[in-house]
């Protein structure tokens, strides 16, 4: 069998069994995370890298995300390693490391929401953040809509999901963006990049007199917005692209296609009326 060097085989584990099931996105950040692993720990022979020259690596690193998603990358393909016969014990097994904590990311209460939207009433960037407010898309999803993604007699949008390849979803456009995503020329809708649209924000709610939010909250306030307006668990986890929706397809798609129409009202939780043409 063949001797690997560790991070020889932490990127042959990645493309084997990892890179099919995700997107290509998703797969860069992930090449991105690998290259924190020190040259002398990467090219330790696999079966020789023991608990203590991983522990120190992990403490190295700090309390970051970059280490929480090393843990979970090189743990599952130790695992591995380990299940074929490349290693006889896993060291991963016995690896401590304290996870770091996340900002929490709140949706905007009601009257921010309607503070925000009065603000952007007419600006630049009223169209692309009202779309992250009112469809709940992540950043990484927002470049790849295009204008063929939207079903504009029935007001639904196709989200081309990142996470995995499963994570692609639709869900309701309100009627009050359908004229200004008619009036965009075919091919992808919009260009800006996920800092942009966050600087852009940010003046927003410095002019609103709001906190520093940001695209994640908006993605949060659509979620926070539909279970206030009574929509099925089930069906704000669908239209989120959440990570069990594998399941939810497998068991509950031909029921939630009924049962999501029949809710469609509920999806419009824009506060204005109709949205000028900019």
């Amino acid at each position: 069998m063949k001797q690997y060097l560790f991070c020889e085989w932490i990127h042959e584990y990645i493309d084997l069994f990892r890179k099919p099931k995700i997107c290509d996105y998703y797969y860069r950040n992930i090449q991105s995370y690998l290259k924190h692993i020190p040259q002398s720990l990467a090219e330790t022979v696999l079966a020789a890298v023991t608990w203590q020259d991983l522990q120190i690596f992990f403490n190295d690193l700090g309390c970051c995300r970059t280490r929480d998603e090393l843990y979970g990358i090189i743990k599952s393909a130790m695992r591995k390693a380990e299940a074929i016969g490349l290693i006889d014990r896993n060291p991963m097994n016995v690896i401590e490391i304290k996870k770091s904590k996340r900002k929490m990311r709140k949706a905007l209460p009601i009257a921010h929401q309607f503070a925000l939207e009065r603000v952007l009433s007419g600006t630049k960037y009223e169209i692309p953040l009202l779309l992250f407010l009112y469809t709940g898309i992540r950043p990484s999803e927002f470049r790849r809509i295009e204008k063929k993604d939207i079903d504009f007699d029935r007001k639904i949008i196709f989200i081309r999901g990142t996470k995995t390849e499963n994570a692609e979803r639709y869900t309701f456009l309100p009627s009050s963006l359908i004229s200004a995503l008619k009036a965009r020329s075919d091919g992808r809708l919009y260009s800006h990049t996920a800092k942009t649209l966050n600087k852009a924000l940010q003046k927003v709610c410095i002019q609103a007199k709001l906190p520093n939010y940001t695209l994640y909250n908006l993605r949060h306030t659509f979620a926070t917005r539909l279970y206030e307006n009574g929509v099925a668990e089930e069906i704000i986890q669908f239209v989120m692209g959440h990570s069990t929706i594998d399941f939810t397809k497998a068991h509950y798609i031909h029921m939630l296609d009924d049962f999501i129409f029949s809710r469609q009202s509920l999806f419009n939780i824009s506060t204005n009326k109709e949205i000028a043409l900019n």
